[in-house]
């Protein structure tokens, strides 16, 4: 199990040392959650997502530049996204809100009973960005193994 913590805490070193969410992170959830994140490369004037996408993700920003652009030809950027940010938290937040139920819950509807929400807003790559993202089941695996840092997630949100 040591050897696991170590090759993680090396491997990932800049997405731990980067994301703001993992500076504080034990070596127990970064060997957890690290190699969990899926990482993707975005070029210039790609979308990360549209609204009304479904949501089955949460993304980190490793490096490049992205924003919330209001979404027509020339995607003015209203909300930059620094790198270390999380970013699609609002989403979720906002699907929990308009259910009445809390972060915790949601995730379990949508993990479980495969509830379909959608986003409310439009993310686009400006500059060619790698971004790391945990998925919905996942997500949902770290509320019930790593409570604390689930909910420290979307706390600021």
């Amino acid at each position: 199990m040591r050897l696991k913590i170590k090759t993680v805490m090396y491997v990932y070193k800049e997405a731990y040392n980067t994301i703001e969410f993992l500076k504080n992170g034990s070596e127990n959830f970064l060997s957890w959650i690290c190699p969990l994140l899926e990482q993707n490369w975005y070029t210039s004037d790609q979308i990360v997502y549209y609204e009304s996408d479904i949501i089955k993700e949460l993304f980190f920003q490793l490096n490049g530049f992205t924003g919330y652009v209001i979404p027509f030809d020339t995607n003015v950027v209203y909300i930059q996204v620094e790198n270390g940010d999380m970013f699609g938290d609002i989403d979720f937040i906002a699907s929990a809100k308009e259910k009445g139920i809390n972060i915790r819950e949601m995730i379990q509807e949508m993990e479980v009973q495969k509830t379909a929400l959608i986003r409310y807003f439009t993310v686009v790559c400006i500059k060619e960005s790698c971004l790391l993202s945990i998925n919905v089941a996942n997500l949902h695996k770290m509320s019930k193994l790593y409570n604390n840092e689930f909910l420290g997630l979307f706390k600021d949100s």
